[in-house]
């Protein structure tokens, strides 16, 4: 039901990430092995250059990203209305155009990330396969049941969001009265 996940850049290293600034250019997120790819700590040029001198890989469109390495397994649904970059501890993944119908790619975000957490091997730092995903089997509801059940979801998620922002903005008021006064 999905098109094969597309790697991040291998070499997309914070030197590579610092040097991209020379290059200017608009500057969108990165990720790579995160639990969740939502908060923004670092940027790149989209004129960025991995370690071995090649162009960078421009992600966008609605699709999940997925943790393959680090937090390997964990997803996170975009809605495809921002451009960011991965490096290789992270892929993203659509639905094919002939599937649309059939699975939401935030439900299986959302409902499917534990299988695929299980499945990760840990060995230091956990790690997914592509292999082990392809071969990975999943039992999906029909596609107005997976709406179904989403709609009471995404308004959890609406209110989710807005305490993340809550908490960071609190953090970030003591961090700054603690510096300021020292």
């Amino acid at each position: 039901m999905f098109e094969p996940v597309k790697k991040g850049d291998f070499g997309l290293t914070d030197e590579a990430i610092y040097k991209s600034i020379q290059y200017g250019g608009e500057f969108i997120p990165i990720w790579g092995g995160n639990q969740e790819h939502n908060t923004i700590d670092r940027l790149v040029s989209v004129n960025g250059r991995t370690k071995q001198d090649e162009p960078i890989t421009i992600f966008e469109g609605e699709g999940i990203i997925l943790s393959l390495d680090g937090s390997a397994g964990s997803m996170t649904y975009k809605s495809g209305t921002q451009k960011f970059a991965l490096n290789h501890h992270a892929g993203f993944f659509k639905v094919r155009s002939d599937a649309i119908q059939k699975i939401d790619p935030e439900f299986f975000s959302i409902f499917y990330q534990k299988q695929l957490q299980e499945l990760s091997v840990s060995e230091g730092s956990k790690t997914l396969t592509l292999d082990q995903l392809y071969e990975a089997d999943f039992e999906i509801p029909a596609h107005s049941k997976q709406i179904e059940i989403m709609k009471p979801v995404k308004s959890i998620l609406v209110l989710r969001q807005k305490i993340d922002l809550f908490i960071r903005q609190k953090i970030d008021e003591i961090f700054e009265k603690q510096i300021v006064s020292g």
